[in-house]
């Protein structure tokens, strides 16, 4: 497990030109943001192909979906878990 900073109010997960590179196939360019709104976090999928999952539950394109210190992100097979520092 490595640690990944978000530090900034628009973060991109994908595989071109963004903040968290996750270099395989079945991620899209710009695959997924997180969001942060004050104290407030959210993840929105970028209506990628192979979509991202909050919880174990797949997530709408372009929904925003609040997430919480502990919460399981997954993009395709990676898994990340969310906290609050």
């Amino acid at each position: 497990g490595r640690t990944v900073v978000i530090n900034k109010a628009s973060f991109w997960i994908g595989k071109d030109d963004v903040d968290l590179l996750i270099d395989k196939d079945v991620i899209s360019r710009k695959h997924a943001e997180i969001i942060v709104r004050g104290n407030s976090y959210f993840v929105m999928d970028n209506n990628s192909t192979n979509k991202t999952y909050v919880e174990g539950k797949a997530i709408p394109g372009k929904a925003t979906v609040e997430i919480f210190n502990g919460t399981k992100i997954k993009f395709v097979d990676e898994e990340y878990t969310f906290y609050v520092d």
